[in-house]
């Protein structure tokens, strides 16, 4: 059986859809930011480009296979 998908918005740019399972103490969903290279300021096109590839890089401390688990751990994903 398919669940009902809700859906609503934070502040006008944040999109949040969530679907109930009354079966289980759950909820589960996903919110979407307006972002991408659109947004980049004039004079900085490709920050936004050069920022999501950087975003699971090594960094000091911080290998991207720490950065990869620490989303895995908050149960979060990066596209």
């Amino acid at each position: 059986m398919l669940r009902k998908v809700y859906k609503g918005e934070i502040g006008g740019k944040i999109k949040v859809y969530y679907v109930k399972n009354e079966e289980l103490p759950l909820i589960s969903f996903a919110i979407g930011f307006c972002s991408g290279s659109y947004l980049d300021p004039k004079g900085k096109e490709g920050l936004f480009y050069l920022t999501s590839n950087l975003i699971d890089k090594s960094y000091d401390t911080f290998t991207s296979f720490k950065i990869r688990e620490f989303f895995d751990s908050i149960g979060a994903k990066f596209n």
